[in-house]
């Protein structure tokens, strides 16, 4: 009986709180990033006020602030680097998709208030055609049709909605190795993890730059 009268106290607690226009508000523990990840497709569809990047070529100007990383591929949903179901990975899986890039754990945003650059990721699927023989195997080379992974990259300061960089990788020739299927259409052997690859290289050639201030978030 006394459990239930103080159950009832604390429901009705809550709702003159709410009614009077408080807000309740849970500790966002060490541990628990799911207000970040609950932004993934607001992040991935996020659009800079420019479309053309203020740096180009060999150009790469220093990521400042904290870093958040977005990937989609086609229409799929969208995923950010190394977080899923609330909870941060300290070590990338490195597996297609998932967590391939390196960044250290102390330059991840953990929420979203602490975004200072973002990084998208679009990827789809293009089609070609090149002429390919069989490894093992004397049959003459022949033209044939195959899927490949293309992806376009942007450096975005968040703060400011600039394109600071954007770059396509996957796209420069042809795969060396494809893999046929039932369907007759080859798929290009590796080309999730090879294009990630450049990916990484890619941003990882950018400087780093913590803004004064910014401290490591705590529990990464």
């Amino acid at each position: 009986m006394r459990i239930q009268i103080v159950t009832a106290m604390i429901l009705l607690l809550t709702l003159v709180l709410l009614s009077s226009g408080c807000s309740i508000l849970k500790k966002l523990t060490g541990n628990d990033y799911s207000d970040l990840e609950s932004k993934k497709e607001e992040l991935a569809n996020f659009q800079p006020k420019d479309i053309v990047p203020a740096f180009s070529g060999d150009k790469k100007p220093p990521i400042k602030g904290k870093v958040v990383i977005v990937k989609k591929m086609g229409s799929g949903p969208a995923f950010l680097d190394r977080f899923s179901n609330g909870k941060f990975s300290e070590k990338p899986a490195g597996s297609d998709m998932v967590d391939l890039l390196i960044y250290p754990p102390e330059v991840y945003a953990k929420t979203p208030e602490e975004i200072s650059t973002l990084i998208k990721i679009e990827c789809d699927q293009k089609k070609g055609s090149d002429y390919y023989k069989a490894i093992n195997g004397n049959s003459p080379s022949q033209r044939q049709e195959y899927n490949k992974e293309v992806c376009d990259v942007s450096v975005i300061d968040y703060k400011t909605q600039t394109l600071l960089a954007k770059v396509r990788k996957g796209d420069n020739f042809s795969p060396s190795t494809i893999t046929v299927g039932k369907n007759g259409v080859g798929q290009e052997s590796n080309g999730v993890t090879q294009v990630f690859k450049e990916i990484s290289d890619y941003l990882t050639s950018f400087p780093l730059e913590l803004m004064p201030g910014v401290r490591p978030t705590p529990g990464s």
